[in-house]
């Protein structure tokens, strides 16, 4: 039988999102995806143990290389869980390493679920007004489903937690992206057509800079936010779709916006 010791795995940007909203019980051990050694040895110091292993990093090819490895060691006394975040919620999922991948087991049973808090740095942006306030996405009353249907031709991912970007050198609040484009809200005005340089923040203090062009605005008032807003769907013009493909798991939720009906 494992014991209470978890030893998750995730990129340092989702590791700090679990590891700050705290969802899941136990004695949790956090390991970067890029201290796999350290954690291999952990595993094996503390078997019979859980080892949680983000979805994302899962599904790459250094999560399965790391799986290969975990079925070659026999780490069959360990219990094996899929971490992922889907509505807002962090979860774990009983798991299984096959052929060197980690698939869900089945049935497929969540076993633990996010705080409060993560639902709402996961579904809420903030708008950094001129006066200083900053007010959440959920104040400002937008439906982040409704959407022009010429950007939604690929999904669109809710980002973890409220991002900062900059338009043309000016903060504005990122809401949920895609490969194709991204929904953002802005003091400043932002009006359909224009041409803009988004400078993406990333891990560290490393950026993504991408051109797009407003492809649809909408001016808002809300009795939570000082100023009124605009809230606008960009379409990237230059990115690259793997480059944009990558940002997007170390950014977003797992699960994207259910289309509008």
């Amino acid at each position: 039988m494992a014991t209470d010791v978890v030893v998750l795995i995730s990129n340092a940007v989702r590791l700090r999102a679990i590891r700050e909203a705290s969802p899941f019980p136990g004695r949790i051990l956090y390991f970067n995806d890029s201290n796999l050694a350290t954690a291999l040895g952990t595993i094996r110091a503390n078997e019979p143990c859980r080892i949680a292993l983000d979805i994302q990093f899962a599904d790459s090819s250094t999560g399965r290389a790391f799986a290969g490895k975990l079925r070659s060691l026999s780490t069959t006394r360990s219990e094996v869980l899929l971490v992922s975040l889907e509505n807002g919620r962090w979860s774990m999922q009983p798991s299984e390493i096959s052929t060197g991948a980690v698939v869900p087991a089945a049935p497929a049973t969540v076993v633990a679920a996010a705080s409060a808090a993560v639902v709402a740095s996961a579904s809420g942006a903030v708008v950094a007004a001129t006066s200083g306030d900053v007010v959440s996405a959920a104040d400002l009353n937008l439906n982040l489903n409704l959407q022009n249907p010429n950007t939604r031709r690929v999904p669109r991912f809710p980002v973890m937690d409220p991002l900062a970007a900059l338009v043309d050198g000016k903060s504005t609040s990122l809401i949920d992206m895609s490969v194709m484009g991204a929904q953002v809200v802005s003091s400043p005005v932002l009006k359909p057509n224009q041409r803009l340089r988004i400078t993406l923040p990333d891990e560290g203090d490393t950026v993504l800079q991408v051109t797009a062009h407003i492809a649809w605005s909408e001016f808002q008032t809300s009795k939570k936010s000082p100023l009124p807003f605009y809230r606008a769907g960009l379409e990237f013009t230059d990115a690259s779709a793997q480059a944009l493909e990558e940002y997007l798991k170390r950014h977003c939720s797992d699960a994207p916006i259910p289309p509008r009906r």
